[in-house]
């Protein structure tokens, strides 16, 4: 069963037991900036690190769900002594293509209307200040994707804003917040490693493990070698999980390895690819009364 299929069971389980402005160009520095159109976006401002790499940090969220009760809040802090702007998010869907999504930016005693874009900026952030951005949809069921996060630099190279993901489950009919889970960013990396579990506990608690992969800008489709171990380090199996330019795909590790052992309750799984790619892992558990909870984790 896919991961958006438990999105969706897990919503309807938790369920059953309970404008600003328009798309426009957005500065990103001397000389540059952000177009509505995505495909320029990323695959020319955003490919020339040369130029870049020395004002931005890039980042991915690996998993950006909303829609069927699933909404994702960012939170943005400066702990810096001067304003920062310049923040940018690219999101795309699992098939690498430019991603819409209804987004709202809430300052401090303020909301702005909801926007319609796959690219946006929040704006100054004032020193020691903070503002969110809420992602929503009003999709029966949950959308998926990625996004890419560019942050400003200081002087001495560090990122000059935190950035927080976080994942929220509601009711519809109520709006109650019945769920959520928090993650960062995730830096690219060739090279992917996280526990991943597969097991029913002494109350019958089930657990199960499940990984998102995000593709970097400029990559092109690329494919990223896993294998997963037993609890001994001995290599069970291997796979490999195909992504197309800036794509994404969220899959169970039982869905990975089809030919697990029946007994195999949990390992490390590595994964490595030819570029950089993101990755964050998904925690489902399903109690004894039929009610599933989530949470997410890091890779390594």
């Amino acid at each position: 069963m896919e991961i958006r299929t438990i999105l969706v069971l897990l919503a309807l389980c938790l369920v059953s037991s309970l404008a600003f402005g328009q798309e426009k160009n957005l500065a990103l520095g001397p000389g540059q900036s952000l177009t509505a159109n995505a495909n320029e976006v990323i695959r020319k401002p955003l490919i020339q690190q040369q130029s870049q790499e020395e004002m931005y940090n890039y980042y991915i969220a690996p998993q950006i769900a909303v829609g069927g009760g699933y909404s994702v809040l960012i939170t943005i802090s400066n702990p810096s002594p001067t304003p920062v702007a310049g923040l940018t998010f690219n999101l795309w869907n699992q098939d690498g293509q430019r991603w819409d999504v209804h987004y709202r930016i809430i300052r401090e005693r303020y909301q702005y209307g909801d926007s319609l874009s796959a690219i946006f900026n929040p704006g100054v952030i004032f020193s020691h200040g903070h503002l969110r951005v809420l992602i929503t949809d009003q999709s029966a069921i949950p959308l998926v994707g990625s996004a890419a996060v560019l942050i400003p630099k200081g002087k001495d190279g560090k990122d000059t804003l935190s950035i927080q993901i976080e994942y929220l489950l509601a009711n519809p009919a109520t709006g109650s917040i019945i769920a959520q889970a928090a993650v960062l960013p995730v830096a690219p990396s060739t090279s992917i490693k996280f526990h991943a579990n597969r097991y029913a506990d002494s109350n019958q608690n089930i657990f199960r493990t499940g990984i998102a992969i995000a593709n970097s800008v400029g990559n092109g489709a690329i494919s990223v070698n896993c294998t997963v171990f037993s609890g001994d380090g001995v290599p069970l199996e291997s796979a490999i999980i195909n992504l197309a330019p800036v794509g994404q795909t969220a899959k169970f590790v039982e869905e990975m390895f089809p030919s697990l052992p029946v007994d195999w309750t949990g390992g490390l799984v590595q994964c490595t690819a030819p570029k950089p790619v993101s990755g964050m892992t998904l925690e489902f558990t399903l109690n004894q009364n039929g009610v599933s909870v989530f949470s997410t984790g890091t890779t390594f």
